[in-house]
């Protein structure tokens, strides 16, 4: 098997649906429930940093408004190590920014707990989550021996070869750090969940070793997506690369 490696912006893009039973207690059940999709893809791509935004939907249907809005909008979780956010969008400064060692659903579901707690809607509506927004994403890299030597991990990007740093976990795994800022493509593989109606997760593979069968790049990122669908998730397209 070759070592190269090759971006490709148009990838392979996945989105997943879930449904819920109607007997759901409670905004925060229905979150811990859809956040546990970030424990079966851990193996394979982990953000270090997170933006939790919120809404306000309806009591009796769990619908979102645009007519009303939460009194804080939304919260931002940073492991240590991401640095410190600058610039802000149209939502203005985050009404609160939580460092964790690191990221996990667990974690998420602490800062919505505080969120909730924080948080109002008018009478009429409850507060629920609108968007999990991840980012700085570290990847797990399998066949090292191939593709990593030195702490280095090379991709072709348009006929450039390009390199980004790796890094050896506890456990022995080797991870792709997090690109840095001026790095001209996307990590290997990207995802984010919405919630609109339904959760959804969404899920792109930018770089041909997790696209293309035969790596264990791609074999591992089958295996976390196998385990989305056991609990549930259901694609809403059909890929090209993978099996769903």
């Amino acid at each position: 098997m070759s070592d190269y490696t090759e971006y490709r912006p148009h990838g392979e893009n996945l989105v997943f649906m879930r449904e819920f039973a109607d007997d759901i207690s409670s905004s925060e059940v229905f979150f811990a429930e859809t956040v546990r999709a970030l424990g079966y893809l851990g193996g394979v791509v982990r953000p270090t940093r997170a933006d939790l935004r919120l809404s306000c939907a309806y009591n009796d249907t769990w619908v979102q408004t645009d007519e009303a809005h939460p009194s804080k909008r939304y919260w931002e979780i940073l492991e240590h190590a991401v640095p410190e956010t600058t610039e802000f969008g149209i939502l203005g400064p985050p009404a609160a920014s939580v460092r964790v060692d690191v990221l996990t659903d667990k974690v998420l579901c602490d800062v919505y707990r505080q969120a909730l707690a924080g948080a109002t809607c008018p009478e009429g509506y409850f507060v629920m989550f609108d968007q999990v927004w991840l980012g700085g994403f570290e990847t797990r890299v399998v066949d090292v021996n191939e593709s990593a030597s030195g702490g280095k991990f090379p991709v072709t990007l348009w006929g450039d070869d390009l390199v980004l740093d790796t890094y050896t976990a506890d456990d022995g795994a080797t991870w792709l750090c997090v690109p840095p800022e001026d790095f001209p493509a996307y990590p290997p593989v990207t995802f984010g969940i919405d919630y609109d109606t339904v959760p959804l997760l969404t899920l792109a593979v930018h770089w041909s070793r997790w696209m293309e069968k035969g790596t264990g790049e791609h074999e591992l990122l089958q295996s976390a997506l196998d385990a989305l669908i056991a609990d549930g998730w259901v694609s809403t397209m059909t890929p090209t690369y993978f099996r769903v």
